[in-house]
């Protein structure tokens, strides 16, 4: 309820012209918040007039619900070229940034399929891995949590993201070295090759997911939301930034 209030706020000011988004398209849906959960994201035009015009506005909604706004968790990131970031910064109290910066878990700004994006997955991945004791889990247990925990575990980014093959490649070795229950100074060899545990159980093997069946499934469900959602705030910027033309859109875009 306290978002949709602080939302039609901010919508209220940007239809009286106190504060300006950005289009996707020259004659696109003009964007001037998005909202995820608790957070917020208000986009502005370099000027000083908005930026106390935003304040104002987060004043005037901590009047209301006698809350206060946290700024120091908040940053200014500024895009392009600007002159009042840092002043839009002191005057809200909190930091300014500039991209690279993540977001969601996401790397902003950031290509794909560079190393810098799946290095803090590879990371998570290894430490998922450090915190099981593995030489007390059975190989059953093992595959069980491979197929369950570690699998799964980069979803988020398959969905987004085309998985490069090295990353592929890091990733299998890693649950491939897990199951088979070696260590850093110990080094065991599986009877049967990583395809034959990639198969599925219905064929007598293991069944570990392969993930690249998995990014495929993911980018497909992506389309067929596409297809599926016409108003959604997402399907319209696609398709205004491709200009309508749905075969030129990819999840990799």
């Amino acid at each position: 309820m306290i978002d949709e209030v602080l939302s039609l706020m901010i919508k209220k000011a940007a239809s009286m012209d106190l504060i300006a988004g950005f289009k996707p398209a020259p004659q696109g849906t003009v964007i001037n918040h998005l909202q995820f959960a608790d957070d917020l994201i208000v986009f502005i035009d370099d000027n000083t007039e908005q930026i106390s015009n935003l304040k104002n506005i987060l004043f005037a909604f901590e009047l209301i619900y006698v809350l206060r706004v946290n700024f120091k968790k908040s940053v200014v990131l500024p895009v392009g070229e600007t002159q009042n970031a840092r002043a839009c910064a002191d005057l809200f109290g909190c930091s300014c940034i500039s991209f690279p910066v993540n977001y969601l878990g996401i790397s902003l700004d950031s290509k794909s399929k560079a190393s810098s994006v799946w290095e803090t997955i590879l990371q998570k991945f290894q430490r998922k891995l450090n915190s099981w004791q593995r030489e007390y889990i059975s190989k059953g247990g093992r595959i069980i949590l491979v197929n369950i925990v570690l699998s799964s575990f980069p979803i988020y980014y398959l969905s987004l993201f085309q998985l490069p093959k090295s990353v592929e490649k890091e990733m299998e070795r890693i649950m491939r070295h897990f199951i088979l229950g070696g260590s850093k100074t110990v080094k065991k060899k599986g009877w049967v090759g990583w395809d034959r545990d990639n198969t599925s159980k219905e064929n007598g093997d293991v069944g570990i997911k392969k993930l690249n069946i998995m990014n495929k499934a993911l980018h497909a469900k992506c389309i067929w939301r596409y297809g599926n959602e016409k108003d959604a705030l997402w399907r319209k910027v696609v398709n205004q930034k491709f200009d309508g033309n749905s075969m030129a859109f990819s999840p990799n875009s």
